[in-house]
């Protein structure tokens, strides 16, 4: 009989832990090629979940521009998930790949997807505050 594989317990994390990050055109640019290079592949370079790979995966991976979602996660929900993964999905937790800071910037540019208005003055050099 197969041994049942147990899910691992993520380390609880803190507001704290979440470094600040700038909110500007920096910031945002350093975010997008982050997300760029480790999550376009499943989330879609638009973030609605339809990457390259996205229809392969079960559960498919989350919508970012879902706003009626993205409106009630936290910054620290979405960090924790970045940091450890998601369990019984692909999600790969990324905590020794991205450090603190890269993990924050990821954020900061997923939230983008929900805010198009936002997304298109950054996009064109506005700082968003």
């Amino acid at each position: 009989m197969p041994e049942a594989t147990a899910t691992p317990t993520p380390e609880p994390i803190s507001a704290d832990a979440i470094p600040e990050t700038p909110r500007d055109l920096g910031g945002y640019s350093s975010g997008r090629a982050l997300y760029r290079t480790y999550c376009s592949g499943c989330h879609g370079g638009s973030g609605d979940g339809g990457g390259p790979v996205g229809h392969l995966l079960s559960p498919e991976p989350r919508d970012f521009t879902d706003v009626i979602w993205m409106s009630k996660q936290t910054e620290l929900y979405l960090f924790s998930i970045i940091t450890d993964g998601k369990p019984n999905t692909a999600m790969p937790p990324f905590k020794e790949i991205l450090s603190l800071k890269e993990r924050a910037l990821v954020i900061r540019y997923v939230q983008f997807f929900a805010d198009p208005v936002a997304r298109e003055r950054m996009e064109l050099g506005f700082t968003v505050k």
